[in-house]
């Protein structure tokens, strides 16, 4: 099954995703100057775009971490 990044909204996200995108928002900031709003509806689209802009390693690493989290968390939802 695909899940869609438009498709999920930030009240279906678990405690650690929204802890890993946080962490994205700030790591983003400091390191390319760039800056998303945490309560914006599409922050995991604008956190994809962000990634395919930049080769930054270590963000790249965290939006992977929050792909996986987002993932679990979805399917431990429909499993209800």
């Amino acid at each position: 099954m695909k899940v869609r990044l438009r498709d999920i909204r930030l009240n279906q996200l678990s405690n650690r995703s929204l802890t890993l995108v946080a962490k994205f928002a700030r790591m983003l900031r400091a390191k390319e100057g760039k800056q998303i709003k945490l309560n914006d509806e599409n922050i995991l689209l604008k956190i994809s775009e962000n990634v395919r802009q930049t080769d930054d390693h270590d963000l790249n690493k965290l939006y992977q971490e929050i792909k996986a989290e987002v993932k679990i968390g979805v399917f431990a939802s429909l499993k209800v």
